[in-house]
């Protein structure tokens, strides 16, 4: 006779299906588990055949579980079935980081640090991820791995990792703050994202920031300017409004590529001067533009800053159309620092 037996095994605790026996194609064990048997032999051989079929299903103890499962138990914070669950996943898909990522998380939890450290460390390697590199480093701190912890914490810094209230309070980090490479994570997390704010040469021309009224050297008054330090510490914008109410606006900045400062000068009518040059002299920063006469004929432009004090600058301006033989004053005003 043939007889046709199909036996289901299947846990319905949370969605979990157990999983497959050795034979089984895979993709079936996250649906179903399910054995088509086909017997030939007479009712001995039947009974034998279920007695078999009936204890492999039995020796099912391990399960295996989806995404939204897993992820389900770590909200529910069931550790300890999370950990197993993302275990499997990363073995059916070692190349999510996300599952490695998850898996660290559940490690975490339950203070297996070692394999924390493994899983977050495989993650970010996939997919660089500034916290599971700085999770990395953190398990490495639990585990007493100093060197380890501070190689993963300067990754995370030069990632752009800039907490310092974590790096300050973690307890995770507990056992290297007393080590002297902490203060320098700390410098690097709180500096690294503003490199130009300690920069000397960024900062050669912070003495024109500040709010100002603008005279003549007589003393009458030709306008104002608010000139501020943006783009953390990398330019200087200023504002400036004349007494009649025109309008302008400059961006300076130092380029790196030339060791040069450089303005950008645009104003309400549309004019636009491009001092590409500079150069200092005695501590005043002197900008330089080509522009052209009325003639056409060629021109340059040089506009001189200097400190006369604290709350004084100076603001030359200057123009030689003999190719910088000779030169005529344009404008000398002077900003008084408000108040």
């Amino acid at each position: 006779m043939r007889v046709v037996i199909r036996v289901l095994f299947r846990d319905d605790r949370d969605g979990i299906v157990s999983r497959r026996p050795r034979g089984v194609v895979p993709g079936e064990a996250a649906k179903k588990i399910a054995f088509l048997i086909e017997i030939y032999h007479e009712t001995p051989m039947l009974t034998k055949t279920l007695t078999m079929i009936l204890a492999s299903a039995a020796a099912l103890g391990a399960q295996v579980v989806d995404a939204k499962t897993a992820d389900s138990l770590m909200k529910a914070q069931s550790f300890d079935r999370a950990y197993a669950a993302f275990e499997t996943l990363v073995q059916r898909d070692s190349t999510s980081a996300r599952y490695w990522f998850q898996l660290g998380m559940a490690a975490a939890s339950l203070h297996r640090y070692d394999k924390g450290a493994e899983a977050f460390a495989k993650s970010t390697t996939l997919l660089p991820n500034i916290i599971a590199t700085y999770n990395t480093a953190a398990m490495h701190a639990r585990l007493g791995h100093t060197d380890d912890a501070f190689r993963w914490l300067t990754i995370a810094v030069r990632q752009g990792f800039g907490d310092e209230k974590t790096l300050r309070s973690d307890d995770d980090l507990a056992s290297i703050r007393a080590d002297k490479r902490f203060e320098k994570i700390l410098y690097d997390a709180t500096h690294a994202p503003t490199p130009c704010a300690a920069d000397p040469d960024r900062r050669k021309f912070d003495f024109w920031a500040g709010d100002w009224s603008v005279t003549t050297a007589g003393g009458t008054v030709v306008g104002a300017s608010s000139v501020q330090i943006i783009n953390g510490g990398c330019s200087i914008l200023e504002n400036w409004t004349s007494a009649r109410g025109s309008t302008g606006k400059s961006l300076n900045s130092f380029n790196p590529a030339t060791s040069k400062w450089q303005q950008y000068w645009v104003d309400q009518t549309g004019g636009v001067t491009e001092y590409r040059d500079s150069e200092w002299h005695n501590g005043s920063l002197s900008f330089l533009a080509n522009s052209t006469q009325p003639n056409g004929a060629p021109a340059i432009q040089r506009l001189t800053f200097s400190a006369v004090s604290d709350s004084v600058v100076r603001q030359f301006g200057e123009r030689s159309v003999d190719d910088g033989k000779t030169w005529s004053m344009t404008f000398d005003f002077y900003y008084h620092r408000r108040r």
